[in-house]
């Protein structure tokens, strides 16, 4: 079985897995998610994902037939991608045209019996959120992609819960 985590930045998902696996290491464990290039415009971003999570998914269900005993927690799946993108619409990052192009190339890979059955959607305030991330800017010194623009990641979190 896999059970994966879908939140905004900061809303502390692999900080959750990390805590339960490490509790309950004989229960659950996790996948590494594949690198992705780089890339600036939101289209190719959000397909390059979509790409990702495709080919991932071959890849847990290997890992869960390796360990049948084991539930798998995942850090994201498609679900996020579309969120996202539909945040870089609605601020304008991303025209509507764009975004229906990003829908059929997630629908080439993507059909209905594809959506997981099992989501945790970590969702802290906003507050929490934006706390969580500054915490690891100092800590790590490392940014994500437009993380620093806390309007991107209010839209985010707005899709999210209307996604969920």
């Amino acid at each position: 079985m896999r059970v994966y985590f879908s939140g905004t930045h900061g809303s502390g998902k692999s900080t959750l897995i990390s805590k339960i696996v490490e509790n309950y290491p004989d229960s659950f464990h996790t996948f590494e998610r594949m690198e992705c290039p780089k890339q600036e415009d939101s289209l190719e971003r959000g397909k390059i994902r979509i790409a990702r999570y495709f080919i991932e998914s071959f890849m847990e269900r290997e890992l869960e037939g390796k360990n049948p005993d084991k539930i798998l927690l995942a850090d994201r799946f498609v679900y996020d991608s579309l969120i996202y993108s539909a945040a870089c619409v609605d601020l304008g990052w991303m025209a509507k045209e764009e975004y229906d192009e990003f829908l059929k190339a997630y629908h080439s890979f993507f059909s209905h019996g594809d959506y997981p059955q099992n989501v945790v959607f970590v969702n802290p305030s906003l507050e929490s959120t934006i706390g969580h991330i500054k915490k690891r800017w100092d800590e790590k010194g490392e940014k994500k992609w437009r993380e620093e623009d806390f309007s991107y990641l209010a839209a985010v979190k707005g899709n999210y819960e209307s996604w969920f």
